[in-house]
């Protein structure tokens, strides 16, 4: 986890996780569901995600029923989003 504070008006934070692969990432989703409603609900906004490389279908559905916004990347893009949602 790398959280970086914005020193800015208001305190802010920037976590950035990495996963084996994008099933992996959707069983911590799950595992952590309570606590990250938790969070969201009364301190975190603004979620957003970045892949680089393809979701898997089971990532895709899951990223399409909770609506969140997500850059993708692809490797002969290099820092060029591929799609944005």
């Amino acid at each position: 986890m790398d959280c970086r504070p914005d020193h800015g008006t208001r305190d802010r934070s920037e976590v950035r996780e990495a996963y084996v692969d994008a099933d992996a990432l959707v069983d911590h989703a799950f595992h952590v569901r309570e606590a990250r409603d938790v969070m969201f609900e009364e301190f975190a906004y603004d979620h957003k995600m970045a892949f680089y490389g393809e979701p898997s279908p089971r990532l895709a559905e899951l990223v399409d029923k909770i609506g969140v916004y997500v850059t993708q990347f692809t490797l002969l893009q290099a820092l060029e989003p591929a799609s944005v949602h």
